[in-house]
């Protein structure tokens, strides 16, 4: 019996999706995610920022390349995304857990 892997089929699902409207920020967004949730920064990294090419005030899409950056060690590049977060949307509640990766050393340009 073949082991089918749920996300794989997934990201064949948006990838197909993709072709038929390259311009769909959201499966941009959802294949990232899936990517994200195998390990693959770099991909997931790529979709984001597709998804916010299309769509630059996609706040979802910055805090998940944040994340990516932040799995891949590019600490400065996360920081920039969470900084972008927070321009975009001065009330999110969640920057204090995703701020938290660098609790001792962050500096937030809230201007």
């Amino acid at each position: 019996m073949r082991e089918i892997n749920i996300l794989d089929v997934i990201i064949n699902d948006f990838t197909e999706k993709i072709g038929l409207n390259p311009n769909d920020a959201e499966t941009y967004y959802k294949r990232g995610q899936a990517y994200d949730n195998q390990g693959k920064h770099n991909a997931a990294l790529m979709d984001f920022s597709m998804t916010i090419k299309l769509k630059p005030n996609y706040v979802d899409a910055y805090i998940g390349r944040a994340i990516c950056y932040k799995n891949l060690g590019l600490y400065e590049e996360a920081i920039s995304d969470y900084n972008e977060v927070i321009r975009l949307n001065p009330d999110y509640i969640g920057l204090a857990i995703l701020y938290g990766f660098r609790t001792k050393t962050i500096v937030v340009d809230i201007s």
